[in-house]
């Protein structure tokens, strides 16, 4: 458990790296000042090998953007429904990992854990944490979906990316209460399912027009 909330921990702060104002002269993942440069703005730590910078997420963006735009029209909406597909197997398991949060808080709130609440709070925080990472896959697929087919497919937006973000924020500050944990994780339920439906609806209607 310690190394896969490690793992959360890591992928938060990369992640809050590509958006926040920092610098590009040493690593956000170990600090390391040993970079070799990738572009403008963007590097390859050569301690970790962890690959950032505030140009990194514009300069591969830009690159795959080149490579769809040399694909004809089918085949970028066949790779966007793959897309989509995707998208919807990550959160169906985020779906999954939240109901076990769900069921585990619901055990904490009536006093029905054991061990000080100890074991059920760490299932909680492991499960959301793991549904949380779910949607940041089912978030990229949904963007580059969108972008392929040059069209918003869901209501996604940011919430999704804003939503992991935060939550980890707060469970590595320890701000979480256990009131509050109960509150996220139903709210982070019903996101889950109504971007399902909206995920599904856009599969139905593309293969639909495809048919």
């Amino acid at each position: 458990m310690i190394q896969f909330l490690f793992r959360m921990w890591r992928m938060w702060k990369q992640r809050r790296a590509l958006t926040a104002d920092i610098a590009d002269d040493s690593c956000v993942a170990c600090d390391s000042r040993d970079l070799t440069t990738l572009g403008e703005d963007a590097y390859l730590c050569n301690n970790c090998g962890y690959e950032g910078g505030s140009g990194l997420v514009r300069m591969q963006d830009a690159a795959q953007a080149e490579i769809w735009a040399s694909w004809t029209p089918e085949k970028r909406r066949a790779s966007a429904l793959s897309d989509l597909k995707e998208a919807r197997t990550f959160l169906r398991s985020a779906e999954g990992r939240v109901e076990g949060a769900a069921g585990a808080s619901r055990m904490d709130m009536i006093g029905l854990s054991s061990d000080n609440g100890s074991d059920v709070r760490n299932t909680k925080q492991t499960e959301l944490s793991g549904a949380m990472g779910d949607m940041e896959i089912a978030r990229k697929h949904l963007r580059d979906a969108q972008k392929k087919l040059g069209e918003d497919v869901t209501m996604l937006h940011s919430e999704p990316e804003e939503t992991f973000s935060w939550e980890l924020e707060q469970l590595w500050d320890g701000l979480l209460t256990d009131l509050n944990m109960h509150s996220r994780i139903h709210e982070t339920r019903k996101q889950v399912a109504t971007l399902i439906q909206e995920v599904s609806t856009a599969i139905e209607a593309m293969e639909a027009a495809t048919s």
